[in-house]
């Protein structure tokens, strides 16, 4: 009896811990890109302006923003996911009866 609850509530769980596993990890990702590309690419002051003009055209940094942009993409994805996956368990929970012809 003890195994069938822990293992439902692991069936519940194991799915919500991915999701904010998964949601953490591009969060810190796309944080230090973002720190990453403002230090290197996109830095401060008159300097920054100077050094960007140089930079930004740079494969370096144009792969790093390119990465930044998938990651912002995957993100979208992985939430509209999450909503479709939510509302398909609530309408299927709710056990409407449809009529068959």
């Amino acid at each position: 009896m003890i195994d069938a609850i822990r293992g439902g509530i692991y069936s519940v769980l194991r799915p919500i811990l991915w999701f904010m596993f998964t949601i953490f990890t591009m969060t810190t990702v796309y944080w230090g890109l973002v720190r990453f590309i403002a230090f290197y690419c996109a830095p401060d002051g008159i300097y920054g302006i100077m050094m960007t003009a140089f930079a930004m055209g740079s494969p370096f940094c144009h792969a790093f923003t390119q990465i930044l942009g998938k990651i912002s993409e995957y993100y979208l994805v992985v939430w509209g996911s999450i909503v479709a996956s939510f509302i398909t368990w609530f309408v299927t929970s709710m056990n409407i009866k449809t009529k068959t012809s």
